[in-house]
């Protein structure tokens, strides 16, 4: 019971003062005092027909002793909400008269949380009806404060609220999603993308079961004997001991010169051993803090040539973690610079694991690769669920934005607009180089479309979006990065080959059009750099 409430100490610095009426009554004999010392005087026997905790409390046997702390001979029990939740929260259970209160999504969301805490029925359903109440003016505010406390069925409700209402989820504050894990986001996206049509089993709070992504050696890889692990050199004169005791057999030379940090700690090992007059001819052991499957990649990584890294972005994350710890500068260099091998395969997840590392860098290395994905609506880990909600947020916000500047750039460098497609005759409105039929071919024979030149399937190029709904908000776009090579390979393809095309309306000649695309390209590298920059990691 200590989570709930303490007595306190004669000898703690305290200057508490009453509560207000109705909690001042002489024919209280409890009092409960607040973080902000205000000491409400409670009549024991509401308290145990209001909450289960306190009548669990009070029905634990009292010894009187000199280093209770009372007040007017009650004693006090020391809580950790400040005086205006609990005096919320005892006004709700107290036979007197309410007055009618306007709370705001936050104060609602810290009472019920609190009255959940002590097990009070009446606050929670008072609560709960005047929180799903506020979900219809803000049904996200109230999702998100479901999330926290861990109300199912109110975040199901402010989910439904939010979809009928059609709000966008990307575009609302952060702020909003402080405090929500990125998996709760995910899968309120999820259900908007679905329309609310899901089945019994889904639930917005709970993680659905997912297989172990990691391959099979290397889930099975703590259990292989050390001369599966390191290699085969003869002569090992230390023994590293991972946390869960599986034993390394290894060379200290290797390790002292890869690590100053472990080749203090060798040192002190065999500094104790010799102190000790330890003669026995068993190899000394040094006990490290890193698993098995940690310490395995670490150790092998300080032998010459050896860099066989693991492929999951947790066990990469953690074996640089481990490199930094101990300084292990040459190692830490070839982790960064093999981060692409396994952000790429799996881009949503490496930022998601760079972010929690606080690792910039390799988090801005994962997020480039997710725009090779059209989407990533559909992309769950189980590591979303230790990851904070504004940093997944951050990642969608980036590939929308990216994704968008590129199919614009893509869509007016080629000239279409939403009203005529790459498959009509007709002019388009703006003199570009859309159509075969707006040129003249003078040295070209047939038809020329510089994307069929370029080998691109014309079903990648019906970019006119269509109006937005959770299912078609994702169909017929490029990824970004295929809307970027879209790009290069029209300007690249074009030049080459329309030397002498010209407009029919205004008389520009496709190398004048080229150049400007030329320049506008340019400039791409440099605008998602900056969206870059507006990553959130933390």
């Amino acid at each position: 019971m200590s989570s709930v409430g303490t007595v306190t100490s004669p000898s703690e610095p305290e200057s508490a003062r009453k509560a207000p009426p109705p909690f001042d009554k002489s024919s209280a004999d409890i009092a409960l005092r607040s973080a902000d010392l205000v000491d409400f005087l409670v009549h024991s026997h509401i308290l145990i027909v209001a909450s289960s905790v306190f009548e669990a409390i009070l029905s634990l046997p009292h010894t009187p002793s000199q280093d209770a702390r009372t007040v007017d001979g009650r004693p006090v029990i020391v809580l950790t909400e400040d005086s205006n939740t609990i005096e919320t929260l005892l006004l709700m259970c107290y036979p007197v008269e309410k007055e009618e209160v306007s709370r705001t999504v936050s104060e609602m969301e810290l009472y019920l949380k609190a009255a959940l805490k002590y097990e009070m029925s009446l606050p929670v359903a008072i609560l709960t009806k005047d929180l799903r109440a506020a979900a219809s003016e803000a049904p996200l505010s109230v999702w998100a404060a479901a999330c926290r406390i861990g109300v199912e069925s109110m975040a199901h409700h402010a989910a439904s609220l939010a979809l009928r209402l059609k709000l966008d989820l990307t575009s609302q504050q952060l702020d909003l999603l402080e405090g929500v894990s990125a998996a709760d986001y995910f899968r309120l996206r999820q259900f908007h993308r679905l329309r609310g049509k899901v089945d019994d089993t889904f639930r917005l709070l709970t993680p659905p079961l997912v297989d172990d992504p990691r391959p099979l050696k290397e889930a099975v890889l703590s259990t292989l004997p050390p001369r599966e692990i390191l290699p085969d050199m003869p002569y090992p004169d230390l023994i590293c001991r991972s946390s869960d005791d599986v034993d390394f057999q290894v060379h200290r030379a290797f390790l002292s010169v890869a690590s100053p940090a472990l080749y203090s700690r060798i040192r002190n090992v065999l500094s104790v051993r010799d102190e000790s007059g330890d003669s026995t001819t068993s190899l000394p052991v040094l006990e490290l803090e890193e698993s098995s499957r940690v310490l395995a990649a670490l150790l092998r990584m300080c032998y010459p040539t050896i860099t066989d890294l693991p492929s999951h972005p947790d066990d990469y994350a953690a074996l640089l973690s481990a490199a930094e710890k101990y300084q292990m500068a040459r190692v830490q260099d070839d982790i960064r610079k093999q981060w692409r091998l396994v952000a790429q395969p799996a881009p949503s997840e490496a930022y998601l694991t760079a972010s929690r590392m606080g690792w910039m860098e390799g988090a801005k290395v994962a997020a480039r690769f997710t725009l090779e994905r059209k989407s990533l609506a559909e992309v769950y880990h189980p590591s979303m669920e230790r990851t904070r909600a504004r940093v997944y947020h951050s990642l969608l916000l980036f590939h929308e934005s990216s994704g968008t500047m590129l199919r614009n750039k893509l869509q007016e460098q080629a000239g279409w607009s939403h009203n005529v497609g790459p498959w009509q005759s007709s002019p388009a409105p703006e003199c570009t180089p859309s159509f075969a039929s707006r040129w003249e071919l003078e040295d070209l024979q047939g038809d020329f479309h510089p994307w069929e030149q370029a080998e691109v399937p014309a079903q990648m190029f019906d970019l006119s979006p269509p109006e937005f709904t959770p299912e078609n908000s994702d169909h017929g776009l490029l990824s970004p990065a295929a809307a970027h090579a879209a790009l290069v390979k029209i300007i690249i393809t074009s030049e080459s080959d329309s030397t002498n095309l010209k407009c029919r309306r205004c008389g520009i000649s496709v190398k004048d059009r080229l150049k400007n695309m030329r320049d506008k390209l340019q400039h791409t590298d440099s605008e998602i750099a900056s969206l870059e920059d507006a990553l959130t990691i933390q």
